[in-house]
C-alpha cells in the first residue's frame, strides 16, 4: 500500500516549498473537476472517494522515481478513467513541464480522451470558438486502408511536439516487445527547450507477459518472410537469412523429431542474441506489424528456448513466454486496474512477500450485498465437453431464456469465441429485441458496453492451454525464485491438473481473475438493484477466489433444468414436453406417458422429483389430480 502521505504534508503546509504548495493547490482544484465530471453522469462521491482522488491527484505529480510500478485498485465504475483525463486537461495548462504516456485498450476511448484534452473554447454566446490546441498526440496502429508506411512512421517522429502522448495497449505491448518504450520519454517544450514525459498512466492492465506461439508451418513462414523482405529491400537476398536459416532448421529439426506425448524442452541455442541490425532495419521499413511480431518471437525463442508438445491434431507447438512490463520501469508507472490484487501478472504466487508492485487502494472496499452469485459444480463446460454434445447450443439456449424469464431484467451471456454465430442464432428475437447482449472470453478488460445489465451467464471458462501456464509460470517466477517447474499435467473429471504446485496455482488465479473481470463489466458496484451472475466451474479453489473478490455478495447452488451436456435421460424428455406444452393447455398424465413412451411407476418418480418439480414451477405448470396445466 502507498503512504497516505498527502494528508500528513498538508498538516505543515505553512513550511513548504512553493512548488509543494502548487501540488496541493491543483489536487483541491483537481478533485473539484472530478466531482464534477461525476455529477454530470448522476455520480456522486462519497467524501472518502475524493479523499482517495485527492492521494491518486498528489502521486500523479509526485516527481520521485518510483522504487515499483502503482496499481491503483478503485472498483471498476469508481471513475478512475474519469479522473484520468480531468488530470490530463488540468495539468497540460497549468505546469509547462508536464509531460505522460497515456495507455488505454479502445482507440476510440483514445481519441475521446485526446479531444477531451485538446479541445478549447472561447465563450461567445452563439458565437462560441472551438480549436483544437496541441496537448496530446495519437499514435495510430499501421492500417495500409487508411495510411502510408511513411505516415506511420512519421507519427514516432511528430509526437516528440506534443507533452501528452497516447496508445493503445496492442501499441504499447508492441512497442515494449521491440524495446522502444523510450523513444516516448522526452518531448519539446513550446519554448523548443527539452522536457521529461517521465509519467506513464496505464488505464486497464496490458499483457505484461506476450506468449509466442509457433508451428513448423509458422517456422517456415517467417522465414520465407525474412527472404522476401530481404529482397525487396536491397533487390537480393542478403547473407542474415542463411544464418536465420541456419537456427530456424534447429528449432523446426527439433520439433519434426516429436511423435508421442507430453510436453518436452527445447533449450536455448543462443543466450546471448539478438536479430542482425540490417534485419531490423529491413524489417521496420517494408515488414507488417505481424510480421515483425513473429520475428521477435523467434528471437526470443532463440535466447530463451521454450517448451513444445503435440497437439490434437497431430500438429507440434512450441511455446515461450516473454515479459515486457520491465520496459515501463524507467518511467514512473501508474496502472489502473480494478482487480490488480488477484492477478497473476503482478506477483508470483511462491513469493507473496515480494510483491512487484505497490497496491494503492481506497480504505473501505465496496459493498456487494446486491449480488448473488449461482455457482453450478455439475459441468465444467470445457470445449471438449461442448463439441461432444451435439445439440449444445440449443440446450443452453433454453437455459439462458429459463435465467431471463426469471430475473425479468437485460442479461449478459459470455461464451467461447467459435461458438458466438451459432449462439446469436439460437438467440436471435431476444437479442434484436435488447433483452440478451452477446459476447466472448477475453474480448477485452474495460468496458462500458454491458452495464446496464443486471444478470450475466458465463458459459464455460476461459483456459488458455497448459503450454501458456507453464511458460507463463516460469517467466514469472523464474526471476524471483531459481525454480525450473516441472512439465507434468493431468486431465481429470474437474479439469486440467499440474503437478507442478506453482503451476497450478497461477493457472487457477488466472481462470478466477479472468471471471472477476468479466462479472465487473455488469458495474454492480454502482448499483442497489439485484445482480444475478451464474457461473460453471468445478474447482472450489477457483470459486472460492471469485467470491472473495465480491465482500457481502451472497451465493446460492445452481442446476439447470435441462442437462447441458452428454446424453439425456427420461427426466429430460419430461422437462422438454413441459417446456413446450402451449399455455392453456392441459394433458391427462397417461398422455404423457405414452406421448414419451413411460411406464406408470417411472412416471410418478419422475413427478415426483425436485429437478422435475422446480421446472414444472418455473414453466407455470400446475398439477391438479391427473391432469397437469400450464397456465
Amino acid at each position: 500500500m502507498i503512504p497516505q502521505e498527502a494528508t500528513e504534508i498538508w498538516k505543515n503546509q505553512n513550511k513548504l516549498d512553493p512548488k509543494e504548495q502548487e501540488r496541493f493547490i491543483n489536487c483541491e482544484n483537481l478533485v473539484k473537476l472530478w466531482t464534477k465530471e461525476l455529477n454530470r453522469h448522476d455520480k456522486e462521491p462519497s467524501v472518502d472517494d475524493m479523499a482517495f482522488v485527492y492521494e491518486l491527484f498528489y502521486s500523479w505529480q509526485k516527481p520521485d522515481k518510483l522504487e515499483r510500478p502503482v496499481i491503483v485498485q478503485a472498483q471498476p465504475g469508481f471513475g478512475k478513467s474519469v479522473a484520468l483525463k480531468v488530470y490530463l486537461r488540468y495539468m497540460t495548462r497549468h505546469d509547462p513541464l508536464f509531460g505522460a504516456v497515456i495507455v488505454k485498450e479502445k482507440l476510440e476511448d483514445l481519441e475521446e480522451v485526446r479531444d477531451y484534452i485538446n479541445l478549447d473554447y472561447i465563450e461567445g454566446g452563439n458565437n462560441t470558438v472551438f480549436k483544437n490546441s496541441n496537448y496530446a498526440y495519437l499514435i495510430y496502429g499501421y492500417d495500409y486502408t487508411k495510411m502510408t508506411k511513411e505516415w506511420h512512421s512519421k507519427q514516432f517522429i511528430t509526437q516528440i511536439n506534443f507533452p501528452v502522448v497516447l496508445m493503445t495497449t496492442k501499441q504499447f505491448q508492441l512497442q515494449a516487445q521491440k524495446k522502444n518504450l523510450g523513444e516516448f520519454k522526452e518531448f519539446i517544450r513550446h519554448d523548443k527547450a527539452k522536457s521529461s514525459r517521465d509519467l506513464m498512466i496505464v488505464d486497464e492492465r496490458p499483457e505484461f507477459t506476450v506468449e509466442h506461439r509457433l508451428d513448423t508451418d509458422k517456422l517456415s513462414d517467417i522465414l520465407n518472410d525474412i527472404r522476401k523482405i530481404s529482397k525487396q529491400a536491397n533487390g537480393k537476398v542478403q547473407n542474415y537469412y542463411k544464418k536465420m536459416k541456419k537456427y530456424v532448421d534447429k528449432i523446426r529439426d527439433r520439433m519434426e523429431n516429436v511423435t508421442s506425448d507430453g510436453v518436452f524442452e527445447l533449450e536455448p541455442l543462443e543466450n546471448i542474441y539478438n536479430l542482425p541490425v540490417y534485419l531490423l532495419r529491413d524489417f521496420k521499413n517494408y515488414a507488417t506489424n505481424e510480421q515483425l511480431t513473429n520475428v521477435k518471437a523467434l528471437e526470443h525463442i532463440i535466447q530463451n528456448g521454450g517448451l513444445f508438445s503435440l497437439n490434437n491434431y497431430g500438429e507440434v507447438i512450441i511455446s515461450a513466454t516473454q515479459r515486457i512490463d520491465y520496459e515501463m520501469t524507467s518511467y514512473r508507472p501508474f496502472i489502473l486496474d480494478g482487480t490488480g490484487e488477484k492477478d497473476i501478472q503482478y506477483l508470483a504466487p511462491v513469493a507473496n512477500e515480494n510483491f512487484k508492485y505497490f497496491l494503492f487502494k481506497p480504505i473501505k472496499d465496496p459493498d456487494y450485498s446486491n449480488v448473488t452469485f449461482h455457482i453450478n459444480k455439475e459441468y465444467s463446460l470445457s470445449k471438449t465437453a461442448i463439441r461432444n454434445t451435439d445439440d449444445f447450443i440449443n440446450r443452453a439456449a433454453n437455459m439462458i431464456r429459463d435465467i431471463k424469464e426469471k430475473h425479468q431484467n437485460k442479461t449478459l451471456v459470455t461464451i467461447y469465441k467459435e461458438l458466438i454465430d451459432k449462439t446469436e442464432e439460437a438467440l436471435k428475437p431476444e437479442i434484436e429485441r435488447g433483452e440478451i447482449q452477446l459476447k466472448h472470453f477475453d474480448s477485452g478488460r474495460g468496458s462500458n458496453e454491458f452495464k446496464e445489465a443486471n444478470t450475466a451467464i458465463y458459459i464455460g471458462v476461459l483456459f488458455k492451454g497448459h503450454l501458456y501456464y507453464q511458460t507463463t509460470a516460469q517467466s514469472i517466477i523464474s526471476d524471483i525464485m531459481s525454480l525450473n517447474l516441472g512439465h507434468q499435467f493431468k486431465i481429470t473429471k474437474d479439469g486440467f491438473r499440474f503437478e507442478d504446485r506453482e503451476t497450478q496455482e497461477i493457472s487457477q488465479k488466472d481462470q478466477a481473475n479472468t471471471m472477476i473481470q468479466e462479472a465487473h463489466r455488469l458495474r454492480m458496484g454502482d448499483k442497489t438493484e439485484p445482480v444475478n451472475i451464474y457461473l460453471f466451474h468445478k474447482d472450489p479453489e477457483v470459486i472460492d477466489e471469485i467470491i472473495d473478490s465480491f465482500p457481502g455478495a451472497k451465493v446460492k447452488e445452481f442446476s439447470p433444468s435441462e442437462k447441458l451436456t452428454g446424453k439425456k435421460d427420461h427426466t429430460d424428455k419430461l422437462i422438454k414436453f413441459f417446456r413446450e406444452m402451449p399455455a392453456g393447455r392441459y394433458y391427462k398424465g397417461s398422455e404423457i406417458q405414452k406421448s414419451l413412451n413411460l411406464n406408470k411407476v417411472t412416471f410418478s418418480r419422475l413427478v415426483n422429483s425436485n429437478r422435475v418439480k422446480e421446472t414444472m414451477k418455473s414453466f407455470g405448470v400446475k398439477k391438479e389430480k391427473t391432469k397437469f396445466i400450464k397456465e
